[in-house]
């Protein structure tokens, strides 16, 4: 997983590239020079898949294999926050994870995985606050657009999906690529995210 830090340097570009790798490192590269200026391993077997910056490049959160989400503060790079299942009234993931999104919210993030699930999570008590269940989200395939959730799921059915961030309930299912004889959509994605222009309506995926 990918992500540049949102803040722009002088020149107007950005100038720290963050990203993970399924042999547990978190990493943060300056572009311009080629050099990684801080990285940090998990142990053995903890496998990193995705990442995400808060709007205001202050916190960045990671996970993968291990079924919960790792807070963290950019300007230390040390752990504020775990968010992982708790109780049947905070629930979460009981599969691997493959993306993680802050909300416009600050204090809300959402993670997907291989359990079919959505989960959203409060910063603020590291707790679940709600789930949607249906996605399969299998890699770097899910966006945030104002209030709404898109997700791209590695499934004939229901590829793509356009959610209610509030209201956790769906808003549309968008048909996606070519129908087979039995019905299913020629559709199993790896990839979807919103077009970066504001007044932009499209979306990308890929699989």
């Amino acid at each position: 997983g990918l992500r540049w830090k949102p803040i722009q340097g002088e020149s107007g570009a950005y100038e720290v590239l963050a990203a993970v790798s399924s042999d547990g490192f978190l990493s943060f590269w300056h572009p311009a020079s080629g050099k990684c200026i801080y990285s940090s391993k998990e142990p053995k077997g903890q496998d990193l898949y995705c990442l995400d910056y808060s709007k205001d490049g202050c916190l960045i959160a990671t996970a993968g294999k291990e079924m919960d989400i790792k807070l963290y503060d950019d300007s230390t790079k040390s752990i504020i926050g775990r968010f992982k299942p708790e109780s049947i009234d905070f629930p979460g993931h009981s599969n691997k994870i493959f993306s993680v999104k802050f909300t416009e919210d600050h204090n809300i993030l959402v993670s997907g995985g291989w359990d079919n699930a959505i989960f959203f999570w409060d910063i603020r008590t590291s707790k679940s606050i709600g789930w949607i269940m249906g996605p399969h989200i299998c890699a770097d395939s899910m966006d945030i657009k104002g209030d709404t959730l898109l997700t791209g799921s590695y499934s004939n059915k229901d590829v793509i999906q356009i959610w209610s961030v509030s209201e956790r309930k769906l808003i549309d299912s968008i048909p996606w690529g070519t129908i087979d004889p039995a019905g299913n959509e020629m559709g199993l994605l790896y990839a979807a995210a919103y077009d970066k222009n504001p007044t932009g309506p499209k979306l990308i995926g890929a699989g």
